[in-house]
């Protein structure tokens, strides 16, 4: 999912360098593509961690985590998470889990 994050990031500053109306279009349709395979990607990832991990009825949730490993100056990693209601969740939303809890 990195790669093609990168991939979204690389697309977005041809689109923005674009000089005519022609590079214009083709670099907006390539970042299109690019971004519904990212999200294609994300969709996937949040379906498996929901399957194997969340009882029915909850929501998989994307949020940021401390490392124990890093230090506070450094960056953040995310987790998947399993919630029983949206409120908890800040940032981004997975599936709703349906039928039964896998154990």
């Amino acid at each position: 999912m990195r790669i093609q994050a990168e991939d979204v990031q690389r697309r977005g500053k041809a689109l923005a360098k674009a000089e005519t109306r022609s590079e214009l279009d083709l670099a907006s349709k390539r970042l299109d593509e690019g971004i519904g395979t990212l999200v294609a990607q994300f969709q996937a990832a949040s379906g498996g961690y929901e399957a194997v991990r969340c009882d029915a009825g909850a929501w998989t949730c994307f949020e940021p985590k401390r490392s124990k490993d890093l230090l506070q100056s450094e960056q953040f990693v995310c987790t998947w998470v399993c919630v029983p209601i949206l409120g908890p969740c800040t940032r981004c939303v997975g599936r709703l889990t349906s039928g039964q809890p896998v154990k």
